[in-house]
């Protein structure tokens, strides 16, 4: 492996240490030596027996030197000169693989860059002829692995390399924030998710492939983590603790119920807009869905991982959204919901805290908490008993919901998505009280004078919204928001809405729009 000849500093440095040997064990490789790209020819006459056997040298990769493509990374490969005649209009690889060129050894043969969302360090195998093995671990052409690793081990061919981390733990945030502006401006990526970010080191914990990397939250019988996956993928781990027999039969159902939803989703496209289970790993070596065992660890890998939810980022941060951008999650929220309901769920609790923001460039939305929702094949409508003041949210309740003894179905869910929407698009909720108004019989503790108030407000907002034009997001929230599921807009059509369509589909809007210019033309 080529050296540089400059001195590169290690301090607030990412450094990979590389020591190649042989496989062959007949060579001797008692002295090392170095070999550049002038050991190759231009013609390819070169040899194996004219490379060295063995070669130790180190690479180092630092922010002090930056990658001679720097809106990509720090490719590796064969050196120009094996190839090409000096001048040619190429780049030069930052690392050369010292291989003869009859390998299969391209000039752009490995890619070494940051991810996007994670940020994670990572190789990139750029050619289908070759076999590269992180970790012993194949890497696919085409296809990243993230070093989660503070050691790990790369092989290209015959030639293998140490790969270590050597960030001081004392120099950590101004790696981090030194990595944020590399990849912000020159990788063009969003900020990474900070608790997910930070630099593999000897403590870090690991379960199966995942890296974890922070405590997300905290419940009675289990513990919330963020983590990183062999690909960079971001996921929460919840680790579940079964210290007796309910408590094991309750993890049991969840993870069940997570296997139920994944395989009615299976097929359907939309289901990325819907956290889903993506592995299951116990301490007891279970890998399926068995019969639970007291004193067993289930950790339920769950994906994507949000960076915060619509409440966080869209409502309350001071940092201003791009309003399009809004829509655009938005709508993509309909979209996941679409595919709950199709398949017989209903979510029964969605509200801007339980809607998730995986990116906002390019915006991707999530539906969280979906251990809430309830499978109803038969009625869609009207399969839930209601139970005012156990389940969902007061302020994003449909009206249906707080009627004692009453039942429910999907439409409740396009009533939250409409309060949600309100308070998205005006800033304000649409209902402000400790209780819902239309709670049916009123609580004894509800003012029934202040129940009286919020109908009025609920009346007039309604009133408003219906003037608004068809195609606004105004006009979808008053569809959404009617007091009757047999008039309210259902999910699946509120897809369909031009609002929604402009943002989930603009090439269908550029389409009608040269189409109309068209017509006017003729």
């Amino acid at each position: 492996m080529m050296v540089r000849n400059e001195e590169v500093p290690l301090s607030e440095a990412l450094a990979f240490y590389a020591s190649l040997s042989s496989n062959v064990s007949s060579r001797d490789s008692s002295t090392p030596q170095a070999v550049d790209g002038s050991s190759f020819s231009t013609d390819d006459t070169v040899d194996d027996a004219d490379l060295a056997p063995t070669i130790t040298g180190a690479f180092v990769f630092s922010f002090e030197m930056m990658p001679l493509r720097r809106k990509l990374g720090w490719f590796a490969g064969l050196s120009l000169s094996a190839k090409f005649r000096p001048g040619a209009d190429k780049v030069e690889a930052d690392i050369v693989l010292t291989l003869n060129p009859s390998h299969g050894v391209a000039c752009d043969h490995l890619l070494f860059s940051f991810l996007p969302d994670s940020s994670a360090f990572a190789i990139r195998n750029l050619r289908k002829s070759s076999r590269v093995t992180l970790n012993g671990h194949v890497v696919p052409s085409k296809d990243w692995a993230a070093v989660l690793t503070r050691h790990a081990t790369l092989t290209v061919g015959e030639l293998a390399y140490d790969l270590v981390w050597n960030v001081p733990q004392r120099r950590e945030k101004d790696f981090q924030s030194r990595r944020n502006r590399y990849t912000t401006t020159e990788l063009g990526h969003e900020l990474p998710i900070e608790s997910v970010s930070s630099t593999p080191i000897c403590e870090s914990i690991y379960i199966g492939n995942w890296r974890l990397n922070s405590t997300a939250g905290k419940g009675t019988e289990s513990v919330f983590f963020s983590a990183v996956g062999p690909h960079g993928e971001l996921v929460v781990i919840k680790q579940v603790v079964s210290k007796d027999w309910p408590s094991a039969e309750n993890a049991d159902k969840e993870m069940l119920h997570y296997e139920d939803l994944r395989s009615r989703l299976r097929h359907y496209p939309d289901r990325q807009f819907i956290v889903e289970l993506q592995d299951l790993i116990c301490t007891s070596g279970r890998r399926s869905f068995e019969e639970v065992q007291i004193a067993d660890i289930a950790n339920l890998v769950i994906s994507p991982l949000a960076r915060g939810t619509f409440w966080d980022i869209l409502i309350k941060s001071k940092d201003a959204v791009d309003r399009d951008d809004i829509v655009n999650l938005f709508a993509q929220t309909f979209t996941g919901v679409s595919a709950l309901h199709e398949v017989g769920y209903v979510h029964r609790d969605l509200k801007p805290t339980n809607l998730g923001v995986v990116s906002l460039s390019p915006p991707r939305a999530v539906v969280l908490d979906v251990i809430q929702a309830k499978y109803i094949p038969e009625n869609r409508l009207k399969g839930v008993v209601c139970t005012p003041g156990y389940s969902g949210t007061v302020g994003f309740h449909a009206p249906e919901m707080e009627v004692t003894g009453g039942c429910c179905g999907q439409p409740i869910d396009a009533f939250a998505l409409g309060c949600t929407g309100f308070h998205l698009f005006t800033g304000r909720s649409l209902f402000k009280g400790r209780f819902n108004p239309f709670r049916q019989p009123l609580s004894d503790k509800a003012s029934p004078s202040e129940m009286l108030s919020e109908r009025e407000v609920y009346d007039a907002v309604l009133s408003q919204l219906q003037q608004a034009p068809k195609d606004s997001i105004q006009h979808l929230l008053y569809g959404l928001l009617q007091k009757s599921p047999e008039t309210r807009l259902s999910v699946d059509k509120a897809v369909k809405h031009h609002a929604l369509t402009s943002a989930l589909h603009p090439e269908r809007v550029e389409s009608q729009k040269a189409n109309q210019k068209r017509a006017c033309n003729a």
